[in-house]
Parts: C-alpha cells; structure tokens; sequence
C-alpha cells in the first residue's frame, strides 16, 4: 500500500523557522558591518597619528640638515635654546616653545600642542587663525645626549620622540609615540 503526501506549500511552522534563521543571518551580517565602520575609524586615526609623529621627526631631521647646509660642520639642533625641552614644528617650519607643564600623559593641556588643518592644502599646522581644529596634538621634544667618557660637553647624538595624542569618541586619551636618535654621521 503506497501513502500518498499532498504538499502544496510550507506550514505556518516552517516558515516561521526560516524566517528565524534568515533573521539571525542578517543581524550577525549588520552586527559585523558596524563593527567594521568602527574598527575603520580607530585605525585612521592611528594611521593619521602614526604619520603626523612621524612627520615631527622628519622635520627635525630637516632642521639638523639645512644647519649642516647653512653653518657648515654645525649639526646642533639647539634651536633657540630649545635643547632638552620640549617644542612644536610644522610642515612651514614654524618653530614654537611648548608650554612645558612637563606633564607627558597629557599634552592636550599644554598650549601650543593643538593641530589644524590648514584650509588651502589640508596641510596640519600648529596655526589657529583661518584653519581648521582637529583633534591631534603634538609635541616634539630633542634631549642631546653627551656619550663621550669623561664628559667633554659635545653633544654626540640627539634621542627626538614625536608625541601625537588625540581623544577618541569616548573621549579617552589615545598616544602614539615615534623616538629616532640622530647622530653626527657628517
């Protein structure tokens, strides 16, 4: 004896069962992309922090450059007596003292230490008027190290750290830090 099935379509029951498992694919499909966008965003600004140290120390790299152009065997990067303290520089060259509240887990307090983009090349600059606020601060600091035994007050090399700091969305202290020695291999 053969038993005949009339299937003319899903009970209510099976659809109900997919409709749950195509609903759990597509929360955990949404759930992934919204974790992306936010991974997307953390990475730029480490991207974007990550150039601008690096950035500072190119640009005192720079300045110990042209003194060897300028002033012949003279390397030094005492720059306005900034030796050992700490300073600000952007892509125009324009050097300023930083005020040094000599506090490195926070130099978002310290004046000086904001970037903007300026608005005609999207260049970062420490200059407010006419630009644009961001919110990555630098402070570039150059301590020249005598290594010589006994001391004979010739600064040998130059340890420079590039300290970019911003706030993420949460507003929680984010750091990147880039240290390079320069040396008088001249």
């Amino acid at each position: 004896m053969r038993k005949s099935f009339n299937n003319k379509g899903f009970s209510i029951l099976e659809a109900s069962v997919v409709m749950g498992v195509v609903s759990i694919g597509i929360l955990g499909v949404f759930s992934l992309i919204l974790q992306n966008i936010q991974v997307q965003k953390v990475n730029k600004n480490i991207l974007i922090a990550s150039m601008l140290a690096q950035e500072g120390l190119e640009l005192v790299r720079n300045i110990r450059d042209d003194n060897w152009i300028i002033a012949g065997n003279d390397w030094d990067l005492d720059i306005a007596g900034w030796n050992n303290d700490d300073f600000t520089i952007d892509y125009a060259m324009i050097l300023a003292d930083a005020d040094d509240g000599d506090n490195d887990n926070d130099i978002t307090e310290e004046a000086g230490t904001a970037l903007y983009k300026d608005g005609a090349n999207n260049f970062y600059t420490h200059t407010a008027a006419g630009n644009t606020a961001t919110q990555f601060f630098r402070l570039i600091a150059a301590d020249g190290i005598d290594a010589s035994i006994p001391v004979d007050g010739v600064i040998d090399y130059y340890k420079v750290k590039s300290h970019v700091q911003w706030k993420d969305n949460k507003g929680v202290l984010k750091n990147y830090i880039a240290e390079t020695y320069l040396y008088n291999w001249r």
